[in-house]
């Protein structure tokens, strides 16, 4: 959602489960790390304090006007705000203000086998390395006066982390939870959850049997395209009791982009008000053979009619209701007001 200008190291942290570089020592030893403080120390002299919270071209402001509607900042989270802007004007690198943002990839396990994700390392773990997140002593401390925390996996819904997350989230109502799921167990971790989410992204990629599986291949054979669908038409009915703000997500390559149109009947099937489409070409392709990033971008060969198929997915959006975020950065196409 953002780069590292703002959330990254401003006001916000990532951390990774799994990766134990990124998550050793207290939440404030991560907050104030070597890596973050370096990060700051580049902003500063770069004069960012200039840009954030003022600028509209960047990704955070988009994101704070959304998230807006929702509600407004209590008096923790203000005054959390407040300091954070002062040790932005006082050049601060080591800093005592928490993080306003929190984005958290809990642990790489999948129930999935997406040959385009490159979370592919430690997807079949037994262990959940979220819960070295989630135990943290002054974790709670750190989300009671964020004001936003992205939950992010592989799959977080699997995870015991997430659980616990959601119990902390169950006592702090002004804090906003971001999810991104691929859908699978929405009836078990997430419809029964929807008072602590306040947006989700379902992952889909494919709306036919066919190239959904190609996309997102079930080990298991459990869950298939009709799986999907099951959980979405549950999804559909819960969640008209719930104001939480669904998007559905598809990564476009080669297999499916003939399909991006028909992205957004699909959407308004299940009264999901939001696409957000990408292209594989958004991603780092270290993990893919030649051979696979070939047949994967083969159809950025075809540039007009790519730039056909996405003015019609903006378009069809615009007459059915569904705001479609297309950015294929391969031609050049961004249009994020659907």
């Amino acid at each position: 959602m953002t780069s590292v200008c703002c959330y990254h190291a401003a006001t916000g942290v990532t951390i990774t489960g799994f990766n134990s570089d990124n998550n050793s020592g207290t939440m404030w030893d991560i907050w104030n790390s070597d890596g973050l403080q370096q990060m700051r120390r580049e902003m500063a002299e770069s004069g960012y304090q200039n840009i954030c919270f003022n600028s509209r071209d960047t990704q955070c402001y988009e994101h704070i006007t959304e998230m807006t509607p929702f509600r407004l900042l209590s008096s923790a989270q203000m005054k959390n705000f407040k300091k954070t802007n002062k040790n932005f004007q006082d050049k601060k690198i080591i800093v005592d203000n928490y993080p306003s943002f929190i984005q958290i990839f809990l642990d790489y396990k999948c129930n999935l086998n997406c040959p385009h994700c490159f979370q592919f390392v430690g997807r079949n773990s037994s262990v959940d390395y979220g819960l070295d997140i989630v135990n943290k002593p002054d974790f709670y401390e750190f989300l009671s006066n964020a004001e936003t925390l992205n939950i992010l996996g592989g799959e977080a819904t699997l995870l015991k982390s997430y659980d616990k997350i959601i119990e902390h989230k169950k006592t702090l109502p002004d804090l906003n939870v971001l999810l991104t799921t691929n859908g699978c167990f929405l009836d078990k971790k997430v419809i029964p959850n929807l008072d602590c989410i306040t947006e989700m992204v379902i992952s889909v990629d494919g709306v036919t049997p066919e190239v959904y599986s190609d996309m997102r291949p079930s080990p298991s054979g459990k869950y298939d395209f009709e799986h999907l669908c099951n959980q979405l038409e549950l999804y559909k009915e819960a969640s008209k009791n719930y104001r939480t703000h669904t998007a559905l997500s598809f990564t476009v390559c080669s297999k499916n982009y003939t399909q991006m149109p028909d992205f957004v009947n699909f959407a308004a099937k299940y009264n999901i008000p939001q696409i957000n489409v990408y292209e594989i070409a958004e991603m780092n392709y270290d993990w893919l053979s030649l051979k696979d990033q070939m047949k994967l971008a083969v159809y950025q060969a075809d540039t007009q009619r790519l730039r056909e198929l996405a003015e019609e997915t903006v378009a069809r959006g615009r007459a059915v209701g569904v705001k479609a975020c297309v950015k294929l950065r391969s031609i050049d196409f961004f249009d994020t007001e659907g």
